[in-house]
This record gives C-alpha cells, structure tokens and sequence, in this order.
C-alpha cells in the first residue's frame, strides 16, 4: 500500500483529499471477484471512515486500486487496506494479510505572498527574497518575466518559491554550479521552474545535500550534456517528491544517492512521478543507496546509459514508465544492480542498446506486466555466474524482437520463475 499525498506533497491537510493506492496480484489463480475495504482509524483507534470496493481479481496480472478519503479531524491515523473473497457458505475469507499506513493530517496554514519581478514588486532579487521571507508562512511569487541570474542561489528551509507560467530563469553565471542549491535544509517547495542554462557546462538545476522535504513539481529544465551536469541533484536526502517535471539534455536527468555510495539509510523515501526526462550523455533516472524508492509514471528517453536505474536500493517500485531509446549504444531500459526487494510493473520498453530489463546480483525482484521492444540485446537478462541473483519472478510479460534471446539467466542462479510470458 502507498498514498499520493496531496495537494502538497508531504503534507496532508484537514479538508483535502488524499487519494491511497494500492497494488493486487492475484498468485493464487482464483476466478472471481472480491471486496477490498479501506479502513481509517483515529488515534484513539475509532473508525472514522470505511469504505469498499468490488474487484475483479480473475487476471493474474498486478492491477492498482485507488481510493480516495477527505480527512477532517487532525492528528494521526492509521489507514488499513484488506481484501476479502465470500465463499460458497457466504464466509469472508482473508485473501491476504492486512497492510496499514501511518498518516498525521494537519491544519491548513495561512499563507502570505509575497511577488518577484524586475520592477514594481514587493521583490527583484532571488536571494534577498529567499533570505528574507523562508518561513513556513511565506510564499514567494516569481512573476511573468525573463530573469538573468549570474549567480547560484542558496535556499534555506522553509523556502516555498512559485513560478508564474511565464516567468523564465536564463542562468548566465560560472559553470559547474547550480541555480538553486541547498545543505541540510528542509520543507523546500519549488514550483515550475522553468530554467535554462546552456551556456554553461557541468550545471545542476537543484542541488540538495543532507536535506529533508525537497518537493519540485512541475516546470521545466534545460542544461547541456558534459562533466557533471543534473537536472535534480541529491545526496543524503529524505522525503523527496519530483512531480511533473520536464528535464532534457544533462549528463544525468536526475541524479539520487548517498555522499557514501553505500546503503547507510541517508537517502530514503524518494517518489519521482508522472515526469518527462530526455537526453542524457549517462544515465536517465539514477536512483542508487537509497530506501523506499517509487518511480512511476514516467518516460524516459534517449538516454546513453541505463534509463532507468535503482542499484544498490531496498524496496524500489518501478511501474508504468514508458522508456524509448534508453541505453542507446550501451545500457538497459532498467538495471537493477544489488537492489534488493524491486517490484518492476507494467513498463513499455522501446528500443535499448542492451539489455531491456537487466538483474545483476539483485534479490527479490518482480518483474511483471511490462512490455519489452526490440531490445539490442537480451530482453530480460539474470545474471552474473559469478555473483548470482536470487529469488526473481519473470512474468507475464510481452517480449518483442529482441536482438538476442527473449530472457537469458545465466549460470549459478537461484530461485528464478519464470511464467505465462508471451514471445514474438
């Protein structure tokens, strides 16, 4: 179970509504439908909202339910999602187990804007405005306008900056900066962003280290390919949400990890949605060392390197994607390698350089529904000999063209199943 906070990620607001997902498999084979509830509970464990759906649950392929709940009493909840089949002697059977979130809804605050623009604004400088006005209470309105910036702007916690449809950044200062930038701050909102910085090499739109709460929806970010350049940059970062985002021509699109480049916890609950991310020198999405990851709804195209790819994580969901020309000579459409606990469902993957999905020494990997066209190379690949994967499921997948075999497993693995996929 997973919930898309709203309206502002992160928070959720007495009187909006919140819209909880869940994700169904059925394993068993069972041709019917059944009753799934969603069940809130108040702190004092009172039922405050119960709701139900009839599904039908006779495909074996993963499908999503969303129910929407409006809350209206603050503090926290525990929302609870269960599915039920009656059987012949009118008997509610448990499908599978309970799954339960913890949600703390809170009191819409007032806010106060505050405009930006070159003349006749309350604001003309970015970083006097951001200085001045980041607090909880505040929000900054970058009107209509073309603003020059010569050089990177520092945002502090609390920093809630809106951009105004035509309102468009043109960065003309050092290179190998970044527009915005952030250590360890938290509570960040930025809002479509439209920046451009082309004339500059090794340039991040948004750089955020050792950082909570960093929340960018929409807008769009143009770079140039070359040295170290990102679109979106982060690393020991927690409570990330990337929403509705364009970004093209970076040496990578978005780039997620740790200052370790270990697993060590610091970077964790990422959610990068519904975005459109083209043209990269290396990889696409790099999502690595990080916990809780969910990359959904996005496409993904023309990149070099992997376009997809969630090495080194825990619990990473995957789904609904559309990759084009990813890993173009070299790379897959999605690479997993060391992740541990992948769910990958429902993608469509057009064309890869190599590999369309890639398992390399990964654990516990779902992959399922998604399909796979004219892969350079294998369409699915488990591998290595060396340094085995366990416990993968491959199916129901369409797999078309590939260059080589449709799904190749090497040598030494462990526990894979494979099933009801469909070749051409």
């Amino acid at each position: 179970m997973k919930y898309e906070y709203g309206p502002t990620f992160g928070k959720i607001v007495a009187g909006k509504p919140l819209v909880v997902s869940t994700i169904l498999q059925n394993d068993f084979n069972i041709q019917a439908n059944a009753t799934y509830f969603i069940e809130v509970l108040d702190k004092k464990g009172l039922v405050e909202s119960l709701q139900s759906k009839v599904v039908d649950i006779s495909n074996r392929a993963p499908f999503e339910i969303l129910v929407s709940w409006t809350p209206n009493v603050l503090g926290s909840h525990t929302i609870t999602g269960f599915i039920w089949l009656m059987n012949n002697n009118n008997t509610a059977i448990a499908l599978a187990p309970k799954t339960s979130i913890d949600v703390d809804v809170q009191q819409e605050s007032t806010v106060k804007t505050y405009t930006l623009c070159a003349d006749r604004c309350d604001y003309s400088d970015f970083q006097k405005a951001i200085d001045r006005l980041h607090k909880l209470e505040n929000r900054i309105l970058v009107e209509d306008g073309n603003y020059e910036l010569f050089r990177p702007i520092r945002v502090w916690s609390h920093t809630n900056l809106e951009f105004s449809a035509n309102a468009k950044i043109t960065y003309l200062g050092p290179e190998n900066t970044t527009v915005f930038y952030g250590n360890q701050v938290s509570d960040i909102e930025i809002v479509n962003a439209q920046i451009t910085a082309i004339a500059r090499s090794g340039m991040k739109a948004f750089s955020f280290t050792s950082s909570t709460g960093i929340n960018i929806s929409g807008g769009q970010v143009t770079l140039i390919k070359g040295e170290e350049s990102a679109g979106l940059y982060c690393r020991d970062c927690k409570n990330v949400a990337i929403v509705g985002l364009r970004i093209s021509n970076a040496s990578r699109l978005v780039d997620i990890g740790t200052i370790s480049q270990t697993n060590d916890n610091k970077s964790s609950a990422i959610w990068i949605l519904n975005g459109n991310y083209e043209s990269s020198s290396i990889e696409g999405i790099k999502v690595n060392y990080s916990n809780d990851v969910h990359i959904i709804g996005n496409r993904v195209s023309n990149t070099s390197d992997n376009a997809i790819d969630i090495g080194h994580n825990s619990h990473s969901i995957v789904m609904n994607n559309r990759v084009e020309n990813g890993g173009v000579p070299h790379g897959s459409g999605i690479h997993t390698d060391s992740s541990i606990r992948a769910d990958i469902f429902g993608n469509v993957l057009k064309v890869t350089g190599g590999q369309g999905i890639t398992v390399y020494r990964a654990s516990e990997i779902n992959i399922i529904n998604n399909t796979i066209t004219n892969a350079g190379s294998v369409g699915v690949a488990i591998i290595s000999a060396d340094e085995p994967s366990s416990n993968i499921n491959v199916r129901y997948n369409y797999i078309i063209d590939s260059f080589d075999s449709w799904i190749y497993v090497s040598a030494n693995q462990k526990n894979i199943e494979l099933s009801d996929n469909i070749f051409h």
